[in-house]
């Protein structure tokens, strides 16, 4: 008979959505575990009600026992990137993610079939092919020659399905929220009018507040196993709003000028081939095999995510750009939803 527990299991659990999720499951009144390096410096962790288990994530024979039993594992290793990131320095990490990767189904195999948890692993859009709309929903192929970050994400979901673990598939937009790059570059940089937009901006970039992407997770992590198994979501707000959007309404926010332009070929030049291409890809997400799940966004478009987002950064924001937006910065490029 399975002898699941209802507990989640978290891999990254200090990293910028993984610590959220956390968070977010302690709100529910849900059992989380969350392997940490050192629980000493999770305590933010731990008052949430998590069990810290200690480890390293590429070592999972180390701690893959206290994985036996639990409901889920959500994987949200996100390996360190460097400022400038270029093909071959994809490639290199690409290749480490794998090897973490292969280690932990290994050990996941080993587990009782009763007793195995269920994956969730968590990648991003890059992986997914737009149809000819530019559109990528919970259906889309894989791309048959990588793009952006999907150098490690397409390898990773090719050697979990010829594992024995049961798994799902999430594919998040681009995460933003109170930390990360956002926090330490991005808005600063808004704030005294030094940010360009790579390419200028117009190209659609699929958007998910850090709280809805927990969120969306947790939510997920309690779905009956039949609901999951074999299935792919992609969690972003749908609202398809444009980067020059998002970055122009900070700016409003923050009482700032909008943020100028640089040419693509430079960019590529100060960022790296790979990451220019993630943030010049024109994009749009479909969110319908989520939302059709029952979940719904708190966060609907960058309109409502932002402010809170900056107050919580403590900047002081702009009261007549809060109470007027203007139709420019409404997203109305929502595409009928159709099941999947």
């Amino acid at each position: 008979m399975p002898k699941h527990t209802n507990q989640i299991f978290v891999l990254g659990a200090t990293g910028f959505v993984g610590s959220e999720v956390v968070k977010e499951a302690g709100r529910q009144g849900l059992p989380v575990k969350a392997l940490v390096r050192d629980p000493g410096r999770a305590g933010d962790l731990a008052a949430t009600g998590a069990e810290l288990i200690p480890g390293d994530a590429t070592v999972p024979e180390t701690w893959i026992r206290s994985v036996t039993g639990c409901r889920v594992l959500i994987d949200l290793v996100q390996p360190k990137l460097p400022r400038r990131l270029g093909l071959r320095g994809i490639r290199a990490i690409a290749a480490r993610r794998l090897s973490v990767m292969t280690s932990l189904l290994q050990q996941m195999d080993r587990i009782p079939a009763g007793e195995r948890p269920l994956l969730i692993s968590v990648s991003g859009l890059d992986d997914l092919m737009p149809d000819a709309q530019g559109v990528v929903r919970a259906n889309s192929p894989l791309r048959a020659k990588p793009a952006g970050f999907g150098h490690i994400g397409i390898p990773v979901r090719h050697v979990v399905e010829q594992s024995q673990t049961p798994r799902t598939f999430v594919y998040l937009g681009t995460v933003y929220g109170p930390g990360k790059s956002f926090e330490t570059t991005i808005f600063p940089q808004i704030a005294r009018g030094a940010f360009r937009l790579p390419g200028g901006g117009g190209n659609r970039m699929p958007l998910v507040h850090v709280e809805d992407a927990a969120r969306a997770l947790v939510h997920l992590a309690t779905l009956p196993a039949v609901a999951l198994d074999g299935r792919s979501f992609v969690v972003a707000d749908g609202s398809n709003a444009t980067f020059r959007e998002f970055c122009n309404h900070s700016a409003r926010l923050l009482g700032a000028k909008a943020p100028g332009a640089v040419p693509r070929w430079l960019a590529s030049f100060i960022l790296g081939s790979v990451l220019c291409e993630t943030l010049t890809s024109d994009i749009g997400a479909d969110p319908f095999s989520l939302t059709s799940s029952g979940f719904a966004f708190r966060y609907p478009s960058f309109v409502e995510g932002l402010p809170p987002t900056l107050a919580r950064l403590g900047y002081a924001l702009q009261e007549s750009a809060q109470s007027t937006t203007p139709s420019a910065d409404i997203p109305v490029r929502n595409r009928a939803e159709s099941g999947v």
